[in-house]
Parts: C-alpha cells; structure tokens; sequence
C-alpha cells in the first residue's frame, strides 16, 4: 500500500524564530516549551526545530492529537500516512499560493500565514506547485498509538528513571543559567530597539495592527468584488470609482439595472442610483 505524504496547513501549528545559545537543534529543543509558553494555550504539545545559522533556530510546536483528527477525517488509515512536512517549509520560494477557498502569503519575517481569500497577482494554485515539488527533508512523525510497558520491564525503567531525575536536577541548572542568559538578552534588545517591556503592550500593538490589517483587507476585497462586475457583466464598464473612506461613487456604462441591484446589493447598500443615457451614477455604502 503506497504511503500519503502530508503538508501541514499553518493552523495545525505555531513557528516561531529564536537565538538559542546551543550547537544543535536536539540542545535547542529542551529550551523550547518555555520559549512558546507565552503564545501557546493548554495542552500536551510536541517541538521540532530547524537549524538556520550558528544560533538561530525556526521552531515548531504542533499538538499531536489535533493532527491525528484531522487525518481521520480524511478517512486516511493510520498505515498510509508517510511522512509529515510543515507547509512554513516546503514552499519558502513562493510569495502566495492558493488552495480551494484558502489563501497563504509569507509575511514580511518570511513566516506563512492563511489570510481571507482573494487570489493575489503572485498567488499560484497549490495543485500545479505540487505536481513538480520535490519535498524537504524536514519532516516529523506522529505517535498513532499509547505505549504499552511489558511488566518485565517495569524494575529496568525504574533504574532509568532515577538516573533521569539525576541528570535532569544536573540539567535543570544548565537551563536555568541558559535562560536568564535570554532573559537579559531579550530585555537588552527591548531597550536597543525602544520595544515595549511587557507582553501586554506588545499583544496590544498586535491587536492594533491586525485590526488594520482586517480593515484594509475589507476594503480591498470590496473593490476587487466592485470590478468583478465587468467579469461578471462583460458588457459593463467601470468609468469612473472614488472613494471617500465610507461611500464609493462610481460611473457604469452598459448596466442592466436588475442585474445591478442583484450584484451589488448582497455586499453593499445603494444610496443612490441616477441614469444618464446609457452611464449610471451611483453611491455604495461601505460598511
């Protein structure tokens, strides 16, 4: 039976870049639930981390369970499914890309996110992109069953774990040290750069910019939705479009007025409607 490879959409984990001051990702992995502790909500999450120069690491924390749900309902058994990739690293050489009714683009920090659909100049349909992608080495495994302990074993995973407790009394003290080493490195950055000194303004400056973000995506999205109507209507053209910051007035030769008022009226209100020959005038409410 051949094997499923999967690509992991950017809603079944959370990516995150940090400098650790360790060699390898295996030493970087130990500092990583406390570094997403502050974005992360409850749960049993499991890390993965990927080396990108001498001490910084693009970091993953992903939670099992949701993942294995997901795949059921795919209706994908436990035996075909091969490897899993993140999608944040599989296609770092696209700008945006599309799936269906879903939308991705790499921010500024090169980091993919889902935005509300509306294909992009850029954007390329993940079913073409797929047809000639190679995957990366990068890759997890997720744990499809609960360990089952023979009880012979019992008295030698006793003598383990207390020479694990030993070891991790010993580590705890490396890590401790390791993180107040980033804790003043990440208060001397704040102060460097004038950032804010809690997570609470930083969440309110997020808060702020993601409302913007929203608001011109709206906006965008309307005016895309404004000129499909030539598509749509391949007779009518768009002669004239202002906007206001609250009404669009636009000029439309060609309009068949009861195709109009069906078009426009699912996203807008008309609050004025004038025909001149064969040009209407009119002005949309943008709510």
């Amino acid at each position: 039976m051949d094997k499923v490879d999967i690509i992991l959409s950017p809603e079944f984990y959370w990516v995150r870049e940090f400098e650790i001051p360790v060699k390898n990702k295996k030493e970087a992995l130990v500092f990583l639930p406390n570094l997403f502790s502050d974005v992360l909500p409850l749960g049993d999450f499991s890390f993965f981390a990927m080396k990108k120069s001498k001490h910084h690491f693009l970091c993953f924390a992903y939670k099992n369970s949701e993942i294995l749900d997901a795949i059921k309902n795919t209706n994908l058994q436990n035996i075909q499914v091969g490897n899993i990739h993140f999608a944040q690293l599989e296609f770092s050489n696209k700008k945006a890309f599309y799936s269906n009714t879903e939308q991705f683009i790499y921010t500024e920090d090169e980091i993919l996110v889902k935005i509300p659909f509306s294909i992009e100049g850029n954007s390329e349909d993940i079913n073409s992109i797929l047809q000639e992608h190679v995957l990366s080495k990068y890759k997890i495994r997720l744990q499809f069953y609960s360990s089952i302990i023979d009880i012979k074993y019992i008295n030698s995973i006793g003598i383990v774990t207390l020479i694990l407790i030993f070891l991790n009394i010993f580590q705890y003290f490396i890590i401790n040290k390791n993180v107040s080493f980033l804790e003043k490195k990440e208060q001397s950055i704040k102060k460097q750069y004038n950032l804010p000194s809690t997570s609470f303004e930083t969440n309110a400056i997020l808060k702020k910019m993601k409302k913007t973000f929203n608001t011109n995506n709206n906006l965008r999205q309307s005016i895309g939705y404004i000129f499909d109507y030539q598509k749509r209507y391949n007779k009518a053209v768009i002669k004239r479009i202002e906007f206001d910051g609250k009404v669009f007035q636009l000029d439309i030769d060609n309009v068949i007025p009861s195709h109009f008022k069906t078009y426009f009226s699912k996203n807008f209100k008309i609050i004025k409607q004038k025909t001149e020959g064969n040009l209407m005038k009119v002005e949309l409410e943008y709510e």
